[in-house]
């Protein structure tokens, strides 16, 4: 039989489990390649609702004068997402189901610029590729950043369905006591 020690520490777990947003997650990644070097500043920050994904990328060196036309934020599990952004003359993507990355288009970035991307999603943050391409050269330059992951938060009423759960089946141990 179980203590309400017990019972109140496996209630803490599950929530902690369920819900691992209490901080925002930060990743500096340099992204290295054949068209240079870049720095970029990762962060995921939870709303209360979706994980607002923040990418701030700054070329800082370039190998072939390159300029940077693409950004991609890989998405394998093609997983939905919305509010794309971006601080520059980026094409901002709008979800595909079929697409196996978050695509910023067409735009315009050389060395010595920074320019911030962005996105909301209701899956929470894992380790995953990231690439900044010149398309048309093939040059490109890639390393691993935070992204989507296959887990979703759940849905407060989720969490307090499973809290109620808990403190009934504690309240029947106790009777049984």
């Amino acid at each position: 039989m179980l203590h309400m020690r017990n019972v109140l520490l496996i209630a803490f777990l599950c929530i902690a489990i369920a819900v691992p947003a209490l901080a925002d997650i930060h990743k500096d990644t340099i992204l290295t390649g054949t068209i240079g070097t870049l720095n970029l500043s990762a962060d995921a920050s939870w709303t209360g609702t979706v994980w607002h994904y923040t990418y701030t990328l700054t070329y800082t060196s370039s190998t072939v004068g390159g300029i940077i036309k693409t950004f991609q934020v890989e998405n394998p599990g093609q997983l939905a997402f919305t509010n794309a952004a971006n601080s520059g003359t980026f094409l901002n993507p709008i979800y595909d189901p079929q697409a196996y990355s978050i695509d910023w288009l067409s735009g315009y970035f050389t060395p010595g610029q920074t320019i911030t991307f962005s996105y909301d999603s209701e899956y929470q943050p894992e380790v995953i590729p990231v690439y900044a391409l010149t398309v048309d050269s093939g040059q490109s330059a890639g390393g691993m950043t935070i992204g989507m992951s296959n887990a979703v938060i759940p849905e407060p009423g989720s969490i307090l369905t499973l809290a109620g759960m808990l403190a009934g089946v504690s309240a029947i141990w106790r009777r049984r006591r």
